[in-house]
């Protein structure tokens, strides 16, 4: 009976030491797996919640005019006398040529002055879009928050200038930027330099059109240098690539080549801009 009772305990260890050694093996996974999870969470967490934003990844000066709630107390701003400034348009005229060139005279005049914060824009015998007049506003609020300056005390006047009797499109929003910018802080503008482009409110350029024609018509006008919105400074050229193909002779296809727009285009530059500060050492003198 003994011998019986041995057995059965026997019996009962060798049954109970897989469970232990299932229940470590267990064990031991769920640890890793635990393990892995903080190090997992850790890893995640950003080191500063605040540069994962969208507004963290554009320029500081631009922050506060995204977000109103982050927005500074601007700085007074008073003239005792008006000061004005010109700025060469790269403008085209529409379907003809103008003495054999692309490009038409084109300019945008600026004064500012004392004031009561009047915003004005003189257009002679020029018809111009309600889009062209947006981006004017647009471009005002923009050099307002770049600068940090109230306009309160001051009034600014736009006078467009164009061989031309229509005026459309709002490609001229970033040189209106770049003009009240430099009437505010009293620069003088490089007459060799140009731009096109459309001012979106986080100070960025947006798109232009006819960039071939502007860039040929700015180098014909005496310009150096012209700025474009990002990923449109490249053209594609047409190519014919004639072959044989067995019993195919001179099968011929079109290749669209890429090439830099100033590649031929003599004594111009012309530099893709994301944001409208990026310009301003090369018009500002």
């Amino acid at each position: 009976m003994n011998w019986e009772h041995n057995n059965t305990t026997k019996k009962q260890k060798s049954h109970q030491r897989p469970i232990y050694k299932y229940l470590k093996i267990l064990s031991l996974v769920i640890i890793f797996i635990s393990i892995g999870i903080c190090i997992g969470t850790v890893l995640s967490i950003p080191e500063n919640t605040e540069n994962n934003t969208t507004i963290n990844k554009m320029p500081t000066q631009y922050s506060a005019f995204i977000n109103k709630e982050q927005e500074k107390p601007k700085e007074p701003f008073e003239l005792d006398r008006s000061r004005s400034l010109r700025l060469i348009l790269p403008a085209i005229r529409e379907n003809e040529s103008y003495d054999g060139k692309s490009s038409i005279p084109a300019y945008i005049e600026v004064t500012i002055g004392p004031g009561n914060g009047s915003v004005l824009m003189t257009l002679n015998n020029i018809l111009s879009r309600y889009d062209t007049q947006e981006s004017i506003r647009t471009a005002y609020e923009v050099a307002s928050f770049i600068t940090n300056r109230s306009m309160d005390s001051v009034d600014i006047t736009y006078n467009l200038i164009a061989d031309a009797s229509i005026l459309q499109g709002p490609s001229a929003g970033a040189a209106f930027t770049i003009i009240t910018v430099a009437a505010i802080e009293g620069k003088e503008i490089n007459p060799t330099v140009r731009i096109t482009g459309s001012i979106n409110h986080d100070g960025s350029v947006g798109p232009a059109g006819k960039i071939k024609e502007k860039a040929i018509g700015s180098a014909q006008n005496n310009a150096t240098t012209l700025f474009v919105p990002l990923g449109t400074s490249l053209e594609y050229i047409d190519k014919e690539y004639c072959n044989d193909y067995g019993i195919f002779k001179d099968y011929c296809q079109t290749d669209y080549i890429p090439a830099y727009i100033d590649e031929s285009i003599e004594g111009l530059d012309v530099i893709e801009i994301r944001y409208v500060d990026e310009a301003f050492e090369y018009f500002f003198i």
